[in-house]
């Protein structure tokens, strides 16, 4: 921590809120009607973003727990002892944001973006699926339980043209923590399979 620089910490700390609160504005999924859904592989539960974080649980809470460290960081210099504490004690809470068991080993599907992992023979294979358009390349990582590591079934990959376009993925899901080149998740799907997402509930990829 004391060799990077207290200006990078702070913004992608300030990231990791935007990223809280940006779930209210992230791609949601329609036919929502869970009367024939019970979570198993033939009627997997429909869910939202805001389904993947934990009921009582509110993100807002802990952008204000630390308004004013954040505020005060701004008047700090970078590599300070004192602005180094401020960050270490944000990462700590924002590392252990909860994902929410309650769908744990449930088949789900998901609607969302793609930030692609690994590519073979011009295809993407491994992705985290998040919120909104741009998580993990064009603005930081949004939190752990806003964030979900996919594994495609074979013949199942992505064309890496239609990587912008969002997808329903449909799977099994784990609480799974994984940490990657460009941002963490917090849970997990295996052996998924993808559909482009065409309903009119997905946000304009200008978000």
């Amino acid at each position: 921590m004391n060799q990077v620089p207290q200006s990078f910490t702070r913004s992608i700390t300030q990231a990791l809120f935007l990223g809280l609160m940006l779930a209210v504005f992230s791609v949601q999924a329609q036919n929502k009607d869970t009367a024939l859904q019970d979570g198993s592989q033939a009627n997997p539960f429909v869910i939202d973003w805001n389904d993947l974080i934990p009921e009582g649980y509110e993100p807002e809470k802990l952008a204000e727990k630390y308004e004013k460290d954040l505020a005060k960081l701004d008047t700090l210099p970078d590599g300070s002892q004192e602005g180094l504490e401020i960050i270490q004690r944000i990462q700590a809470d924002i590392d252990q944001i909860p994902t929410n068991s309650k769908w744990d080993n449930m088949w789900i599907k998901l609607p969302g973006f793609i930030a692609p992992l690994e590519t073979q023979n011009a295809v993407i294979t491994r992705f985290l699926l998040v919120p909104y358009f741009g998580a993990c390349i064009h603005v930081p990582p949004p939190p752990v339980n806003q964030t979900v590591l996919v594994d495609l079934l074979p013949n199942n990959a992505i064309k890496l043209d239609e990587a912008y376009l969002p997808f329903m993925v449909t799977g099994k899901l784990t609480l799974d923590k994984t940490n990657t080149d460009i941002g963490n998740a917090g849970y997990l799907i295996t052996n998924a399979t993808v559909e482009l997402y065409k309903d009119t509930g997905w946000v304009e990829q200008e978000l």
